[in-house]
């Protein structure tokens, strides 16, 4: 009996990393091409920005409006790094274009 449980909990802990190292191969596949204007761009598309979720999405929506993506500092939980991962995607003015592509998983 101590061996079946022990066999299951060994089972389920493999699965468990295979879920994980899929689900992040997965979010790593996703790629980013264009800009998204602070100001204007809704909670959804804020959300396809890598590091922003729904929290964090509100809370840029209700500090606008910035005048410069360092602007994004002022908002709970954004730090240089993660304004650092942003820029590349963040603008102040202007439409938003940002359009996400996934590739395919080997």
């Amino acid at each position: 009996m101590r061996y079946n449980v022990k066999r299951c909990f060994i089972i389920s802990t493999v699965f468990l990393f295979v879920g994980i190292a899929t689900f992040a191969q997965g979010a790593q596949n996703k790629s980013l091409t264009g800009q998204i204007n602070v100001n204007t761009a809704s909670l959804e598309q804020l959300m396809q920005l890598p590091g922003i979720g729904q929290a964090k999405a509100e809370a840029i929506t209700k500090g606008r409006p910035y005048s410069q993506a360092s602007d994004l500092l002022n908002v709970k939980g954004i730090g240089e790094k993660l304004l650092s991962q942003l820029k590349p995607f963040v603008v102040v003015t202007g439409n938003t274009t940002l359009a996400t592509s996934s590739t395919p998983t080997p």
